[in-house]
Order: structure tokens, then sequence, then C-alpha cells
């Protein structure tokens, strides 16, 4: 395992690995933490080998400053760009963006002479956490997040909200989605709305699950759905039908959507109530949903935030989480058929945030093969981030396809 300095957010987050495209016959691992001496700047490191003894590199220069305490963050990468939006502890919404290109390695000015903008300020809530998907054109982007808060009979409540630029260059004009609610009844809803995640699905959908923490323990997951260039609208969330844990604010872990037989299938994670679930579904207006039962083992929960992710090769799909029990990492497997079974492999650490992704390192300076990489923390609070992987086996034909695309986005089915 390798070592790099910064540290995770604490909060529905997913900061990598990120695989970038080869050139000059090798390619490049991305992981995008909190500066380890200021949390409000973003760090981004590069390795051409993460498991060599030094293998790390931080981008220093014009690092973007999101003002203050980085709380959520998440980045999605289209091509050799990597999109950075991020929540702060001011509640405002940041955005960024890495050129990943080995000729280049730096953040793009994005508005005016500056490294970073704000897409929208200053929302009033307790709860901090956003997500992001760019559509495959790389220029429009949807980022959901926590918004303005409603008051229903006095009582301000929390919302996810919505906003798309159509020009995720700059990103200096966000639209507002008209339903920024993206979930339930604004002026009805006598509870909170949190913890969005989203996946991009098939034609550019895009698919968003937020949690509604209402009275009586009937944590809900839900659904909308976004077409592409357009916005969610109240009529189309959804009951998943899929409970969680009272309490906990961001209980949904980073997804992924696979293209299985001419399928486009969104997975995302979950911990309901007390073990490591799957919401699965496929890709379409109001889609019915099912859960898929990964392990016994029960995730690791910070700051309100369960410590579960997925990431996919071809159409395989791995999971891993942070064991609430001794806060070993623990993954494993489908099978590519949505069969979860075995025992699952563990690193023997101390975490309670795990990021992960899948990719061929036939490129990578000392290893082949594909691999599951594994970003982590290794004090139990998001600091001490460690690099890992671990061997995976995916058929050769699934490998080559999955290779056609890897480098367009790992989230969406077209990489596939």
């Amino acid at each position: 395992m390798a070592a790099l300095d910064g540290t995770l957010p604490p909060q529905n987050s997913y900061c990598g690995p990120i695989k970038s495209s080869s050139q000059n016959d090798t390619a490049e691992f991305w992981v995008v933490l909190r500066d380890a001496a200021d949390n409000t700047l973003v760090s981004a490191w590069w390795a051409s080998d993460p498991l060599a003894a030094t293998p790390w590199t931080e981008i220093t220069t014009n690092q973007p400053d999101f003002v203050d305490e980085i709380l959520s963050l998440n980045v999605w990468p289209v091509d050799n760009k990597l999109y950075v939006v991020a929540q702060n502890a001011s509640d405002d919404i940041y955005f960024a963006r890495l050129d990943m290109d080995q000729d280049v390695r730096a953040w793009e000015v994005v508005t005016g002479s500056v490294h970073e903008t704000v897409l929208t300020g200053t929302p009033d809530g307790a709860a901090d956490a956003c997500d992001l998907t760019v559509e495959s054109d790389g220029a429009i982007m949807h980022v959901f997040y926590q918004g303005v808060t409603d008051k229903v009979h006095g009582t301000n409540y929390e919302r996810i909200h919505h906003l798309r630029t159509n020009n995720a260059d700059t990103a200096t004009v966000m639209v507002g989605s008209g339903q920024n609610n993206v979930f339930g009844d604004p002026t009805g809803d006598q509870f909170d709305w949190t913890g969005p995640r989203c996946v991009l699905g098939a034609s550019d959908r895009t698919h968003v699950l937020g949690i509604s923490n209402e009275a009586g323990g009937n944590n809900d997951i839900w659904e909308n759905d976004v077409t592409t260039g357009g916005a969610p609208t109240a009529t189309n969330d959804t009951d998943t039908a899929l409970n969680t844990v009272n309490g906990e604010n961001y209980p949904i872990g980073h997804g992924v959507t696979v293209n299985r037989a001419g399928t486009v299938k969104g997975r995302i994670p979950t911990k309901s109530p007390a073990a490591a679930r799957i919401a699965a579904f496929d890709s379409g207006a109001s889609p019915s949903f099912s859960e898929q039962a990964v392990s016994a083992q029960n995730p690791a929960v910070v700051n309100s935030s369960a410590g579960i992710c997925l990431a996919s090769l071809g159409s395989t799909i791995w999971t891993a989480f942070a064991d609430a029990t001794d806060n070993d990492v623990d993954s494993e497997e489908d099978a590519d058929s949505d069969t979860w079974t075995g025992t699952p492999a563990s690193i023997t650490t101390n975490a309670s945030q795990v990021h992960i992704n899948a990719y061929d390192t036939e490129a990578a300076a000392s290893t082949t093969g594909p691999v599951l990489g594994i970003l982590h923390d290794s004090d139990g609070a998001g600091g001490t981030p460690l690099y890992a992987e671990r061997d995976i086996t995916i058929s050769e034909s699934a490998l080559s396809a999955a290779k056609m695309g890897e480098f367009h986005s790992h989230h969406g089915p077209d990489s596939f």
C-alpha cells in the first residue's frame, strides 16, 4: 500500500482512483483529496506506478480554493478531464476541472483567471452533500446538492436541489431545474431529504437517489431521473421500497451503470438496514427497483456517511466497504450476474471510508492485468489515505470490450 498526503472529505464523497488515458504506452492514476495543510484547498495527486516506494506527485500549482472546509467532494472523468464538484461548510457549491494529459497535468482556468467557480451560493441547511454526472458530450453537467431549506409549519427541512450547465468547459452559467426540490412535496414534507447520489444511464439519462428522513424510522430511498439536457420533475420521483437505518443522512454510496446484453443496468450501494446492500434497476423512466444482498457485514458509518462504494470493468461489478466491526476493507464481486457470493477479500486496516475503481493496469510502470484500485483512510476518520490494489479476474473478451471505452467515463454505460 502507498500513502498519500491529504484527507478524504468526511461525507458523501468519491475521490477516485481514476485512470487517465494512455500516452506513450503509459497510463497514469489520479486521486483528488483535501489538502493536508488547508482543508479548503483541493489537492490532486498522480502516479504512473501507484504501488512504487514513492509513487505519488501532487499538483501544487493553482490549487482550487473552495474558501471553507470541504465536506463533500465528487469527481467525474470524461476523456482526460476530471470534473470536480464540492459542497463546503458554508454550504456553497464549487466547481473545478483538472487536465490529466501527461503533457499538461494542471488545473484549468474555469472563469476569468481563476481555477474554481461558485455554482451556487449559501444554501441555508445543516446537511452538506453533493454529486454530479457529465453527459457523454462532455458539455452538459448535472449537479445535485443540499439546497435551500423549505419551511413547513415553522420548521426548516433539508431539500435536494439540481443545477445544470450546458457548457461544462467553464460552468459559469448554471440553469436552475425549475423543480429545485428533486424529491417529494416541498411544501408538505415535514422531514429532510438528504444524501444525493447519481449515475449516468441509457441515452445520457441521469438517475439520482436520495433519502427521506421520515419520523418513525421510515427512511426510504427514492429515485428521480433527468433526460439529456433536462431537469427532474416533481411527478417523476419514485419510492424504491428500499429502507435504510434511521438517522443516517448519507447512507448511499458511489454507484455505477453497466451494459449487460444490451440493457443498461444501474447499481448503487447502500447500508440497508445494517448490512451491505445494492439498489438495482434497469435504466429508463421511473424504473422499478430490487434489492441485492451483498454481505452480512455492516458498513461503517462516519458523519452519517456509509463507507461503501462500487466499481465496474466490462459488465462485472465490485463492491468494497469499511467493515463496522473491525474497520477492515472488505471487497467482493457479482460474477457478472448480480450474484454476490463467497467470503469477501479483506485488507487489514482502520478504515471508515472506501473509494474504488476497476481498470486494467497493462500500461502502468510495473504491474499488469486488471485490478481493483482501492483508496481508503487508515485512521478511521478520513486521514492518512492509502492506495492499495486487489487482483481481479475478467474474461479476455470482456476486458477488450471494456478497454475500448474505459477512458470516456467510468460511471456511464458508454464505456462498454
